[in-house]
């Protein structure tokens, strides 16, 4: 796959993650793992699996926007911890974007649970 020009490959080179990121990461994981529960209702057509490397892209961009409504909400509620988890969610739906476009990872096995 061709990587846009410039685009760090984390295989082949050491990079640093900024604190910031790392942070953002670990409010992206606790959303992930709060709602994993969750199907997507918008399933690719091999209707197989629960992740969202089985969403349709154009769904995950829908709940993107959805997300990013709720976000501006929050702020204008100057809610801090809400801004904080519902950043989290609009940065997921643009990480399962990224990840089923860019091919980051393989599919993985379903939780038989």
């Amino acid at each position: 796959m061709n990587k846009p020009k410039g685009f760090l490959d984390r295989k082949s080179q050491r990079i640093s993650i900024e604190p910031a990121v790392a942070s953002f990461a670990e409010t992206m994981q606790y959303k992930l793992d709060k709602n994993r529960h969750k199907p997507c209702p918008r399933m690719n057509p091999d209707k197989q699996g629960r992740t969202w490397k089985h969403c349709d892209l154009h769904w995950l961009l829908m709940r993107l926007r959805e997300e990013t409504i709720e976000l501006e909400k929050a702020m204008w509620a100057g809610d801090r911890d809400a801004i904080i988890l519902e950043s989290g969610d609009a940065g997921n739906f643009s990480m399962m974007i990224h990840d089923i476009v860019s091919g980051t990872t393989e599919s993985e096995p379903e939780d038989d649970n």
